[in-house]
């Protein structure tokens, strides 16, 4: 990924992540082989969080059938480093990612909607969710009233054998309403930093299973450190 100076250059940047499907309706995406996928300076890019300037995704994908991502490192994302939204049947097994314990919304791997959907045999470590289990439509106010519609529902998510560490762990549901159906999770370790609640929404979850998951709440100072470090090389 170019460097954030060289980034922001490009045309329409802030409404481009560093590689995203772009709207389009695609099939059979592979990304495989051992690589690496990272930011060249993360530290330039997370003292926006504070602003609420862009920062891209490293990887988004929306609406395609078939995909495939294995054994691909991610690092230093700007903001999120997964996002698949209404996909359906992804297998992704072998991630690791890596990003500052005090790294802002560098979330592993979210799943935002769709159906057939695995995490398997990964480390995330980060600075906030390690994997998201996310509805569609948290916002629309016909889910507010009716959270079983489908354009209100999320899940059908298996992750098996992760580990995450020092962000927030997992997290089931957005900030809003909606349904989380056909979830589970199974032989996790997650030593987090961090717990978050949200209040007066509905959210509704159906069928959900964690089997062997161990848990570790680390301490809440990293938010001063990463103020620090962003006065620091400011």
């Amino acid at each position: 990924m170019l460097p954030k100076k060289e980034y922001v250059e490009l045309p329409n940047y802030d409404r481009q992540n560093f590689i995203s499907s772009a709207g389009s309706a695609l099939r059979d995406i592979k990304i495989i082989g051992g690589g690496k996928i990272r930011s060249n300076d993360g530290w330039s890019w997370w003292p926006r969080k504070l602003t609420g300037e862009f920062r891209p995704h490293l990887l988004s994908l929306g609406s395609v059938t078939n995909v495939l991502i294995q054994n691909i490192y991610f690092e230093d994302s700007p903001n999120h480093n997964i996002e698949v939204s209404n996909c359906t049947t992804v297998r992704v097994d072998r991630l690791f990612v890596n990003a500052p314990q005090i790294s802002p919304n560098t979330d592993g791997i979210n799943f935002y909607g769709g159906r057939d959907q695995s995490l398997t045999n990964s480390i995330i470590a980060n600075g906030d969710d390690c994997v998201s289990v996310v509805n569609l439509g948290e916002a629309d106010v016909d889910c507010q009233n009716n959270p079983l519609l489908l354009k209100c529902r999320g899940g059908n998510v298996h992750v098996k054998n992760v580990t995450c560490l020092g962000g927030h762990g997992i997290s089931i549901g957005g900030m809003r309403n909606g349904t989380i159906s056909n979830v589970t999770f199974e032989k996790l370790l997650v030593q987090y930093r961090r717990h978050e609640a949200w209040h007066d929404f509905l959210l509704k979850v159906i069928n959900l299973r964690s089997i062997n998951i161990y848990t570790k709440l680390q301490s809440l100072f990293c938010y001063l450190i990463f103020l620090f470090a962003i006065f620091r090389i400011n």
